[in-house]
């Protein structure tokens, strides 16, 4: 059964799977809801803008519930959004609705909040170098940029809630290596590598340069040659990792980041 708080970057998607669903066709959608077919046609298809009083009819003609009504509101704003400030603002209104709807829904909820922000991921790195005994304080000072103590007690309790920290017999805590990426979408996986991207900004500028590794490259390739400097890659962050699992005197929390994006459009080499 399709739920319409599974989808929160794209209203259209959820409105595609309805209708497939219920074997619905645009005519009979739009008849249900009181729009012209071509107006229905338009917004799934990406031509035209859902309008409020149009989305409510939308919504009447679906049934939903209130928490579903407020939420698909919400859906089309993140979706109509005009710029990413805009989007991420109205994107943390929505997972509010979604966490108002029960416990099935707050557990997807938590798998997002953790893709959020950097800070969470630094958090279980760091927590797990010493013995870490509820000083929040401390806990928030040791990472770079420092975070509040409120900020850091958020992060543990939001890891302990997702499994991904649990605490040993003397109350120290371990990592737990699970996979929480599966229920979350592409558009908020991208959101999370902005961000990790803007900290790695941010730290090149104030780290001194012996603490730091920088190295960059522009080159020109074909999309053969892509695919396998992507496979190449994947394969020096397997080993990276294995290696990092071995580590007995870690230290320091790092960020790790390999980017490879296009400064291109496609060129006819024929010309």
């Amino acid at each position: 059964m399709v739920s319409i708080f599974n989808f929160e970057s794209d209203f259209r998607d959820y409105l595609k799977k309805i209708m497939q669903e219920r074997n619905v066709s645009y005519r009979a959608f739009a008849q249900k809801a009181g729009l012209d077919v071509r107006v229905i046609h338009d917004i799934i298809n990406k031509s035209k803008h859902l309008s409020n009083a149009n989305a409510l009819k939308l919504s009447k003609a679906l049934k939903h519930t209130k928490n579903e009504r407020e939420y698909f509101i919400q859906l089309i704003q993140v979706t109509q959004a005009k710029n990413d400030e805009e989007q991420d603002f109205f994107h943390d209104l929505l997972l509010k609705i979604r966490s108002e709807t029960g416990d099935s829904q707050s557990v997807i909820v938590d798998k997002y909040e953790y893709f959020t922000t950097v800070r969470h991921s630094a958090i279980r790195s760091l927590i797990v170098l010493f013995p870490f005994k509820d000083d929040y304080q401390r806990l928030g000072d040791m990472l770079s940029p420092p975070v509040s103590a409120e900020e850091a007690k958020q992060s543990v309790r939001l890891l302990e809630r997702l499994g991904m920290v649990k605490q040993d017999a003397n109350g120290n805590y371990q990592l737990n290596e699970i996979n929480i990426s599966a229920d979350i979408s592409d558009e908020a996986k991208r959101r999370f590598h902005r961000e990790c991207t803007e900290l790695v900004k941010r730290q090149i500028f104030y780290c001194y340069p012996d603490d730091c590794q920088v190295l960059n490259a522009t080159v020109g390739m074909s999309r053969t040659t892509y695919e396998i400097v992507c496979d190449e890659i994947g394969k020096l962050c397997d080993k990276v990792l294995k290696l990092i699992k071995t580590e007995k005197e870690a230290d320091r929390v790092y960020q790790i980041q390999l980017a490879l994006v296009p400064l291109s459009g496609k060129v006819d080499t024929e010309k």
